[in-house]
């Protein structure tokens, strides 16, 4: 990938779920996101938000169009997928280890994304003993410490109060500018749209261009 391959493109895409799901229906006539840029996407609840970042992450194949994925990413979703068995800092290396990282670097690496989030003190915690938002905190730590240059954040600020909310933006606008990275994020935080470098929202199952 050259320094200025866009880091995802979708052109002409159409996703429908089976009829016996929904009868929904999200096109994407195109869609790109350039290195260094934060996307915020908004819309109403089921507009299809996650669906995008599902399609985008190919964890799911449209049926007309093209996905091109130019960057690994890292995946902060809705629905956490924590560990109960594991402490937040095992959560958090896990990905790593699968990666290959060697141990040290990814203790080392899992305990500045900790500390990044405010849990440097909870690293021995399990999820059952902290709080949904510690929880959500505990997740955005194990997408930054995979360093990918592309993070997919979905609705991340949820569950987090106002203050939370506004370090993790910081975070992941210091992370999406840096080194060209970049970072979708879903959203109806007001909070995020305003630190966006652009705005797109899904209304009436179409991407549309918002101003910020």
């Amino acid at each position: 990938m050259t320094i200025d391959a866009p880091l995802v493109e979708l052109t002409d895409v159409t996703f429908r779920y089976p009829k016996t799901q929904s009868s929904f229906t999200l096109f994407v006539p195109t869609f790109v996101v350039q290195p260094g840029e934060i996307l915020a996407i908004t819309g109403r609840s089921g507009a299809g938000k996650t669906t995008l970042l599902h399609l985008i992450a190919g964890l799911l194949a449209p049926q007309q169009g093209t996905v091109t994925t130019g960057a690994p990413w890292a995946h902060i979703p809705q629905e956490l997928a924590l560990f109960d068995v594991l402490t937040a800092l095992e959560n958090v290396t896990l990905p790593l280890h699968v990666a290959g990282v060697d141990e040290s670097m990814r203790v080392a690496r899992a305990r500045l994304a900790l500390a990044s989030v405010g849990l440097d003190r909870h690293e021995r915690q399990r999820p059952p003993q902290l709080s949904g938002g510690q929880c959500q905190r505990v997740a955005i730590a194990r997408a930054l410490a995979q360093q990918s240059p592309l993070l997919l954040a979905d609705e991340p600020t949820a569950q987090l109060d106002s203050t939370s909310a506004k370090n993790v933006m910081d975070l992941i606008h210091e992370i999406g500018h840096e080194g060209k990275r970049g970072a979708i994020v879903t959203t109806h935080d007001p909070l995020v749209v305003a630190r966006a470098d652009r705005v797109l929202e899904i209304r009436d199952g179409t991407i549309h261009e918002r101003d910020t």
